[in-house]
C-alpha cells in the first residue's frame, strides 16, 4: 500500500486489519505481513 492514492491506501487497511485478525489465528504473528497479504490479494491495484 506504497501508492499515493488516499482511497486504495483506505481499502487496503481496512481489508488488512481484517485479515490480520484471521492471520493471527492460522499464521505466526511475528512471520506475518499485512502488506504482503494485502499485494496478494490485489487491493492496491499491484
Amino acid at each position: 500500500c506504497n501508492k499515493e492514492v488516499p482511497e486504495k491506501q483506505t481499502n487496503c487497511l481496512d481489508v488488512a486489519m481484517r485479515l490480520s485478525e484471521y492471520a493471527v489465528k492460522v499464521f505466526d504473528p511475528v512471520k506475518f505481513k499485512v502488506s504482503t497479504a494485502c499485494k496478494k490479494i490485489g487491493v492496491c491495484g499491484i
